[in-house]
């Protein structure tokens, strides 16, 4: 997350560590981007998109994952 604070326009305004937490927050204020980790504690990072999505139908979700097998063959 600390590398996207490099990027000219771009501001990072939370930075929850888990599924919850970023539900949460994207209720508390709106964001143009959410980045959902696949591997996010308490709910996964796939089961945290549907949820994102109710709360903004609109927002642009970017995932990310560890380098792992099971990762690749999830996403």
């Amino acid at each position: 997350m600390d590398s996207l604070k490099t990027i000219a326009g771009v501001e990072v305004v939370a930075k929850p560590t888990t599924g919850i937490m970023a539900v949460g927050g994207l209720r508390r204020e709106h964001v143009d981007v959410v980045v959902v980790d696949i591997g996010m504690s308490e709910i996964d990072g796939l089961k945290t998109i549907p949820k994102l999505m109710q709360v903004d139908p609109d927002i642009k979700i970017i995932m990310v994952a560890t380098l792992t097998f099971r990762n690749v063959k999830i996403i």
